[in-house]
């Protein structure tokens, strides 16, 4: 299943937030990325807020990102994202969404 255009750019700024250390911290074994809708848009000013909701959607439905509520606060409701073991290969390796590179195909091959 792809993700789509928005998806990979939402999930390249989530990537660029980890790396500049944004509102980032470790647990559960894994980088977390404090991020909202609105500071999707503002790094991505093409993006509408649902735009980027949906994006965020389809990340998720694929499995490249995993998301939860940490904050202690009451009212505050902003996402932490994380990508999954299959996010973090598919940003490394830059293979498209869903595909499977030819290893993985010759694997299952019988």
């Amino acid at each position: 299943m792809l993700a789509g255009t928005n998806a990979g750019i939402v999930a390249e700024t989530l990537r660029n937030l980890m790396e500049a250390e944004e509102e980032v911290v470790v647990k559960f074994g894994k980088t977390w990325c404090r991020c909202s809708m609105k500071t999707i848009t503002v790094f991505c000013p093409f993006l509408s807020i649902d735009q980027a909701s949906y994006a965020i959607k389809a990340l998720k439905r694929c499995g490249i990102i995993c998301c939860m509520k940490m904050e202690a606060k009451k009212f505050d409701h902003t996402n932490w994202f994380a990508f999954t073991e299959y996010g973090m290969r598919i940003m490394k390796r830059g293979d498209k969404v869903g595909q499977k590179n030819e290893t993985e195909s010759n694997q299952q091959a019988p």
